[in-house]
């Protein structure tokens, strides 16, 4: 079993998982995980204590991070990792800016992302309301960043400073 993907939003850890026999989508809310994998447990309740917000102008459909065969997603200093999020806005919204940090020890860091603007980044602007989009990025992981564990905060902000997503992920920088 390989694991694709973490993504926190929300109170809500959702995952997937890939078999011999096709892909198999899992849902752990809050507190009360429906699973039985104690790893994931743990990180769903670990993350969801920090009752982080979440978004509330978009729903996200799919997130995929290449190349991450396994969790922590081992991000090796000097590449650049494709981002592809797949999201349903419930605002418009003329355009759109993405943050990025590294969330270390309770403080957030920002990571440098090349372009911020959604708009150019996949997104056909303005942003209508009910449509879905696909947002596409690099995150480069930088040769001076440090050999260390930490949860990646992706966020993309309307034009009121709304989030219309906002997933994280575990990673693990190696040199």
């Amino acid at each position: 079993m390989i694991w694709k993907l973490v993504v926190i939003r929300c109170r809500l850890c959702i995952w997937s998982t890939k078999t011999g026999d096709g892909e198999k989508e899992m849902l752990s809310e809050g507190p009360e995980e429906r699973t039985q994998d104690t790893q994931i447990k743990a990180l769903c309740k670990q993350l969801d204590q920090k009752r982080y917000s979440g978004s509330k102008d978009g729903s996200i459909t799919e997130v995929n991070v290449s190349p991450c065969p396994t969790q922590p997603c081992q991000l090796q200093k000097g590449t650049s990792y494709s981002v592809n999020v797949t999201f349903s806005s419930k605002i418009e919204s003329q355009g759109s800016k993405a943050k990025v940090y590294g969330e270390i020890l309770h403080v957030d860091v920002p990571f440098p992302i090349p372009e911020p603007d959604g708009c150019k980044s996949g997104i056909q602007c303005p942003i209508e309301t009910g449509h879905s989009y696909s947002y596409l990025n690099k995150l480069p992981v930088k040769s001076e960043y440090p050999n260390i564990k930490l949860i990646v905060r992706w966020e993309l902000i309307d034009d009121q400073g709304q989030m219309l997503f906002c997933w994280k992920i575990p990673v693990q920088i190696t040199s």
